[in-house]
């Protein structure tokens, strides 16, 4: 027969932050494993970019629902508002933004110092291929410059993987919510 918790105290499980934590080192794992892969293909997957954004963004969404449900179980007794799984979700952005972000500036800064130059070579040549007029390219290069710098990239994913996960979080945490049994 299953105990009855009536209070989220009276369980004693795994501690949530331990659970967000791995979880967030999985998920920032599997990030980094597939920004080393893609590295070597840019140019091959250049125009699937787009897909590699909305790839990124599920594979979050799947994590955080995960995270939110094992915080449930083992953390809550089975139980979880949509206030705690909320955060739950966002802390895991918040720790993978962390992460991730600094290995993008170890991996543009020591590991491939010279990749920001073929990013921006790719921008430049997509930008020719589709006839853009030459100010509109300086413009478009102007920017890419910045967005592809290690700074960039570092203050880019420090803020949109948040904001991400802020978003996933939100819709993950209206199926994973529960209240007492």
């Amino acid at each position: 027969m299953e105990e009855r918790i009536d209070n989220i105290q009276e369980f004693q499980g795994t501690p949530a932050s331990k659970i967000i934590r791995q979880n967030a080192i999985a998920l920032s794992a599997i990030f980094i494993i597939i920004l080393v892969v893609t590295h070597f293909f840019q140019e091959q997957l250049l125009d699937a970019s787009r897909y590699f954004w909305i790839g990124f963004m599920l594979i979050m969404f799947v994590f955080i629902i995960f995270t939110q449900n094992q915080v449930k179980e083992k953390s809550n007794g089975g139980i979880i508002s949509f206030g705690d799984a909320f955060m739950t979700g966002f802390k895991v952005s918040l720790w993978v933004a962390i992460i991730y972000a600094i290995f993008n500036l170890i991996f543009y800064i020591l590991i491939f110092p010279n990749a920001h130059e073929d990013m921006l070579r790719l921008a430049e040549q997509s930008m020719r291929e589709q006839a853009l007029p030459e100010d509109q390219i300086e413009m478009g290069l102007k920017v890419t410059r910045w967005m592809v710098s290690p700074l960039g990239i570092f203050i880019s994913t420090m803020v949109i993987y948040p904001i991400m996960g802020a978003i996933n979080s939100l819709i993950a945490a209206a199926f994973t919510q529960r209240a007492k049994r």
